[in-house]
Parts: structure tokens; C-alpha cells; sequence
């Protein structure tokens, strides 16, 4: 038996070397001992530890009878006398056998039901291990489903298909598909590189998005095709197979999302997506833009219902987290600093309000006074009003190229305000529109074990708060479903720009509201070619005049032009 030296308890190490499947390992208290050795588990490993040594034994006892036949075979082979060492005899040295000794043999006295080991094999457990696991696969019925092994399941089938893989490489080698040496044709121009930023090409972008399509994977031999294919029909700027992987891995590292690896004070690893990388793509995603909210907003109808229209941010929250600045146009106004508005007065902004009813952009402010006498000018922070921005005529910048800035009384100076002129904010943003960004932090267990056993699953979930939360709850947007008369009116408009005679303005309105029936298109493009011809063959005709003889006589055939379908009530 080995016991911890931790907690006192026992395990059999013949179980674990001739049982371990059926054993595995258990540990149990010394006074179990007994009911162990007398357990049929037990008695199972005892008799394959019997076996073993049986089968060791006949080995060696052919093993000897070889020897001796080899020996008696070699008539000429004898041992040198000289060879033969004399055999010393150790003496044997006695001892007297104390209390604790003769205690413990008479509890181990177990007569041939103990096993003493110096260890485990490691080999020969693993083996032992195997050998148990097919006994109870085949008894138990761990195959159950499985017409044969999960070895021997289409295996024929399996090596026949990867032997065909590998032929389709070999031909393709021999086919030079991809030669890392190849040369290819002239780089795209800038003015095709920047209409397709980030990517170098628009041969580049369209490779990337069918590498990446979620549902249908692109092996990179299949790639090696494909770029081969493009070649060989002349295809313009085509990448070699290294130099797509190199844009990609490009693309990635520069506009991609890094994940960063970390680790808490307490040694618990985790992962997170760089939250600085998430509210800069939040800003230059010109779809995602218009909806960010930077400043504090009144809502038009007095119910709070997102994060900028409480009074946190508006009351509570320090001003100088919120946005310091208004960009109004050529100038960048900036709080705590003197600006003129267009009236003539002085005010210094501490506060960005927007309204969600105009969309306009207001400000809490202080007045500025000057004395006459003095020239000296006092900020009046007991009081604060409310400007419109586009009120506002110079910001600091100006007011300090034409020596418009006032000099500062005591009062002034003592509160602090001088010392906050101008707003260190500015030159942080050396000359770029400077906003704040709020990230809210959510964090729950999400395991829903409810046992004794209590495995945690803390997730935490990183929010850009200045957005709307309709947004950031948002998976996906299937849009809202369309009825069939805003389906016609949308077909309508249609048919009345082909009346121009220009295909364009269609287009963008059918990509734009995903509206295209196949009925009408037909007459779309009659409309068309009609309006295109009459401006050929009447030259003098303007294009107005020819849409109105055109919607006329659509007018006249409306049941021919549109759907019945969408015009079924």
C-alpha cells in the first residue's frame, strides 16, 4: 500500500497496477484495509499479478533451456578457471527488533495478501490500461452505434480520399500553380489602391472576402487554383499565393482587432478585445457615427431612456471627463477658454448640451464682465447660462491673434480660472476634433450552477455607453418588414426616374431600399431606351417635357406596368 503523508489515507498499488481502470486510483482510510484485500477487485489483480509471474517464469525457463542447448552445441567453448571469482560472503549482522518494529509487522502481517513495490512502471501501466479499456469496450458496449471500430469506419474510404488530395497537390506542382518566384504584372495604381483603402487592390478585396465567407472555407490549394485561373484569363494585378497572405496578415494587424492575453494579481488568465481598438472602429465606421452621442442630450420628450439623458451627465458628472470641445466648422471651441459670440460678448463654455428635438448643440456658460475703469475682467462663475453654439464667432485662438484677450482680475485669478487658459486639452488633440468616449463595464456569473459545487463563470461585457442601446443590443438588423404599398410606392418612383432615361439613380434606390421586381424591371428599362431614343431623334425637347409624356402614358397603363400581385387589396 502507499499512504499520503498529507491526510493518512491508503491506496493499493497492485490495484492500481493490474485494476486501474476498474480501481482508478482511490484512495481510502487505513482501516479499510481489510475489506479491500477481501474485495473481489482485489482478488482480480492478485490473480493477474499470478499470471504475470507465471508467464515470466516459463519464459525464463526457456530462456535457460536455449542457453544450455547453445552451450552444449559449442564443444570448444569453456570458462578460464582465472575468470572465476571466489564468492565472498557478506557477514550477516543481527539486530534487536524494537516495540515499534514488532508492532508494525504484526498489523502488516498480512501473509502473501501484501504487496510491496518500489513503483510503477509507467509503460506497463499504460498498456495494462489499454488492455482493461478494450476488455470493457467489448463487454460494456462503448461501440454501441458503430457498425465496426471508429479505427477501421471508412477507413478505406478516408485513405482513398487523402490520396487524391495529395495527387491534386502533385499536379498542381507540376501545373506551377504557385511559383513564389513568379513575376507579376504592374502594382495598381494609387488612384485604385485609395479606392479600395484598406486594400491594396480590388483583386486583393474580392479574394479576401471569398477566403473569408463564414459558410463556404477555402483551402489554400483551392486558393493556389483560383489565382492560377485568374492568370490565365488575363485578369490584371493578380497576387502570387504568399503575396495574398502577406496583404492579409497586413490587414489584420493594422484594422483588425487584437486580442489581449492577461493575467490578474491572483494568477487567473483571461482574454479581452482591445476596448480602444472597439470605439475607434465605432468612429470610422461612417454608418456607425451618426449615432454617437458625445454630449450630454435633453430629451424631446422628457423620458429618460438612454445613458445621456440623465442627470449624471448633465449635473453630476465632471465636466472635464465629458467632451471639452464643439467643431464649428474652421474652429474648435474648447471649455474653460474665452469665446466671442456674435453679439459681441464674452462667455466662457463649461458645458456641451445637445437638444434631440432641433439636433442642435447648446452650451452652459459663464459671462464675461470688464470693468471699464480697470480693464480688468471678472468671470461671473456664481451664474451660468445657456448659448447656442452657432451663436459663437471666435474661439481663444482667434481672440489671442487680434490681443483680444482680456486681462484677469483678482477675484479671477484667485478661483483658478487663469490657470486653466487655455484648456491643456488643445494641445492633446494638436489641431483633431477631441471627444470622450464612455465604456461601461458589466460583469455575472454565468454558469447557472446553482449546487454546493460552485463553478464560477465570470463574464464581462465591455459597452461603447455612447451609443444608443438599441444599437449595442443589436445582432444583427433583418429591417422592419415592408407593406405592399410602400413596396409600390417605392416601384413607382422608380418607373418615374426611368422616365428620365438614366439607369444610375435606379440602381442606388434599389440597392438602397432593396426593392427590384423582375415584372416591372422589364418596363424599367423600356422606359429607358424610350426616353433615350426621343432625346436622340428630338433633340429640341427638354428632358422634363419627355418624363411628362412618358409618366402620362404610364399612367394610362398601370395595370400592364406594375405587379397584379402588389396590386391585389
Amino acid at each position: 500500500f502507499e499512504e499520503d503523508s498529507d491526510s493518512g489515507d491508503i491506496q493499493c498499488i497492485l490495484c492500481m497496477q493490474y485494476n486501474n481502470v476498474e480501481y482508478a486510483g482511490k484512495w481510502m482510510k487505513r482501516k479499510s484495509r481489510k475489506g479491500h484485500i477481501l474485495s473481489g477487485g482485489h482478488q482480480k489483480s492478485l490473480s493477474l499479478r499470478q499470471s504475470e509471474q507465471q508467464e515470466v517464469e516459463t519464459l525464463q525457463t526457456i530462456h535457460r533451456s536455449q542457453e544450455e542447448q547453445f552451450i552444449n552445441a559449442r564443444s570448444d567453448f569453456a570458462i578460464p578457471s582465472a575468470a572465476l571469482l571466489p564468492i565472498q560472503h557478506l557477514p550477516v549482522t543481527h539486530h534487536d527488533i524494537s516495540p515499534d518494529e514488532e508492532a508494525m509487522w504484526k498489523e502488516y502481517d498480512l501473509a502473501e495478501n501484501v504487496l510491496f513495490e518500489a513503483g510503477i512502471d509507467p509503460g506497463f501501466a499504460a498498456e495494462k490500461d489499454r488492455e482493461a479499456f478494450e476488455r470493457q469496450a467489448e463487454e460494456y458496449g462503448i461501440w454501441a452505434g458503430f457498425e465496426t471500430l471508429p479505427g477501421d469506419a471508412g477507413g478505406d474510404r478516408f485513405w482513398d480520399t487523402y490520396m487524391d488530395d495529395l495527387d491534386l497537390v502533385e499536379e498542381m506542382e507540376d501545373l506551377v500553380l504557385e511559383d513564389k518566384n513568379l513575376s507579376e504584372s504592374l502594382p495598381p495604381s494609387n488612384a485604385e489602391a485609395d479606392e479600395w483603402f484598406p486594400y491594396p487592390s480590388k483583386v486583393i478585396f474580392l479574394l479576401d472576402t471569398i477566403d473569408n465567407l463564414p459558410r463556404l472555407r477555402m483551402s489554400g490549394s483551392l486558393m493556389k487554383v483560383v489565382l492560377w485561373l485568374l492568370r490565365e484569363l488575363g485578369v490584371k494585378h493578380v497576387p502570387s499565393f504568399d503575396a495574398l497572405r502577406k496583404a492579409q496578415k497586413g490587414l489584420q494587424k493594422k484594422n483588425g482587432i487584437p486580442t489581449v492575453q492577461w493575467k490578474s494579481p491572483k494568477g487567473n488568465a483571461f482574454s479581452f478585445n482591445d476596448p480602444c481598438i472597439l470605439v475607434t472602429n465605432d468612429w470610422s465606421n461612417p454608418k456607425v457615427v451618426p449615432y454617437i452621442r458625445p454630449y450630454p442630450v435633453i430629451p424631446k420628450d422628457g423620458v429618460i431612456s438612454e445613458i445621456w439623458h440623465a442627470r449624471k451627465w448633465r449635473h453630476d458628472c465632471d465636466r472635464h471627463i465629458l467632451s471639452p470641445m464643439w467643431d464649428g466648422g474652421n474652429q474648435h471651441y474648447y471649455i474653460d477658454e474665452p469665446a466671442r459670440l456674435r453679439n459681441g460678448k464674452l462667455v466662457i463654455p463649461v458645458r456641451w448640451v445637445a437638444d434631440e428635438s432641433s439636433g442642435e448643440v447648446w452650451a452652459d456658460a459663464w459671462e464675461i464682465v470688464v470693468n471699464k475703469e480697470t480693464t480688468l475682467a471678472t468671470i461671473l462663475d456664481e451664474r451660468i447660462i445657456t448659448i447656442k453654439s452657432k451663436d459663437l464667432l471666435e474661439n481663444f485662438l482667434n481672440l489671442e491673434d487680434t490681443d483680444s484677450v482680456p486681462s484677469w482680475c483678482p477675484k479671477t485669478i484667485d478661483a483658478g480660472h487663469a490657470t486653466r487658459i487655455p484648456n491643456p486639452d488643445r494641445k492633446l488633440a494638436e489641431g483633431d476634433p477631441l471627444y470622450s468616449s464612455f465604456i461601461d463595464l458589466f460583469g455575472d456569473d454565468v454558469s447557472g450552477n446553482r449546487s454546493k459545487s460552485w463553478n464560477k463563470h465570470w463574464n464581462i461585457y465591455m459597452g461603447h455607453r455612447n451609443l444608443p442601446r438599441k444599437l449595442l443590443q443589436q445582432q444583427f438588423h433583418a429591417g422592419a418588414p415592408r407593406t405592399a404599398d410602400e413596396t409600390i410606392s417605392e416601384m413607382k418612383a422608380q418607373v418615374h426616374a426611368a422616365c428620365i432615361g438614366i439607369a444610375a439613380p435606379i440602381e442606388r434606390r434599389q440597392t438602397d431600399t432593396g426593392v427590384k421586381d423582375a415584372y416591372t424591371q422589364y418596363w424599367i428599362d423600356k422606359l429607358i431606351d424610350r426616353a433615350r431614343d426621343i432625346r436622340k431623334t428630338q433633340r429640341n425637347r427638354s428632358p422634363a417635357s419627355i418624363q411628362e409624356e412618358l409618366i402620362a402614358w404610364v399612367n394610362k397603363n398601370i395595370d400592364t406596368i406594375y405587379n397584379q400581385f402588389l396590386m391585389t387589396e
